[in-house]
């Protein structure tokens, strides 16, 4: 199951990233290292919402699904944390796969796919 979710999370993640062709022209001075950051900052912004909106949601489940649980208190803090920090993990690494495949794009590159594709429309 956490293969599952690691690969869900580098797809979205590798989407986001692909959709955002338009941001590289942007960043024509930066160097490697500012991109890496600036699309791993992109990535753990939106992980760490969905993070905070699933424990969220979770922890105002578990009054109802309390007697299905066996070994486990309701409101295990202990649980909640190791699966945000394994979560949280798995979102850093599957943004940096993509954000070190964006470092590598020549930004010249980027500006001439754009303009064969035409405007872009938001």
């Amino acid at each position: 199951m956490p293969g599952v979710r690691a690969a869900g999370i580098a797809k979205i993640a590798d989407y986001l990233l692909q959709s955002n062709t338009s941001v590289p022209p942007v960043a024509l001075g930066a160097q490697r290292g500012s991109v890496v950051r600036m699309v791993v900052r992109q990535g753990m912004t939106i992980g760490l919402w969905g993070i905070a909106a699933g424990l969220g949601g979770v922890y105002g489940l578990t009054r109802l699904m309390g007697s299905l649980l066996y070994g486990v208190a309701p409101n295990d803090s202990g649980t909640f944390a190791a699966v945000a920090i394994t979560l949280a993990s798995t979102v850093a690494l599957a943004s940096w796969v993509p954000a070190s495949k964006a470092a590598l794009v020549d930004p010249l590159v980027a500006l001439r796919m754009n303009d064969l594709n035409g405007p872009q429309r938001r």
